[in-house]
């Protein structure tokens, strides 16, 4: 028998009243409450609490703001989730992902690495110096 966990993260109806899944929704809610909460110093927290939210989150990834995120969903390694988006199913590593429901929209690539912005370009050397005068 499958179950509601299994059926939400394959699309497939289930009953919101199960015992289970309404104690998974509460612990949540405290965590997302939590997380809303934090200041904006409060990094280490905020970081904390996020990967109590997901199953896994990799190191790298980026999460943009409004973003709701299913109990167990997995954001791969370095992807990038656009504000707003509702994520219900896993998103791969090294993907742009967005919308609702949420949706890889493609993989970031080697531009990515050189480019921002609508083709400015990164000056990799500058953003160096500038993050080695912040940590003096």
């Amino acid at each position: 028998m499958i179950d509601n966990l299994d059926k939400v993260h394959s699309g497939k109806l289930y009953f919101p009243d199960d015992e289970g899944t309404l104690a998974t929704q509460r612990k949540a809610q405290e965590l997302m409450y939590d997380f809303n909460a934090t200041r904006p110093g409060e990094v280490e927290r905020g970081l904390s609490l996020v990967h109590s939210m997901l199953a896994e989150c990799g190191p790298d990834c980026w999460i943009g703001a409004s973003v709701s995120i299913l109990p167990g969903i997995s954001i791969g390694d370095g992807s990038v989730i656009g504000a707003g988006a509702v994520v219900t199913k896993d998103i791969p590593s090294g993907v742009v992902a967005a919308g609702n429901p949420c949706r890889v929209l493609r993989e970031i690539s080697e531009y990515d690495r050189q480019y921002y912005a609508k083709g400015r370009r990164i000056d990799w050397k500058e953003l160096e110096d500038e993050i080695a005068r912040h940590k003096a």
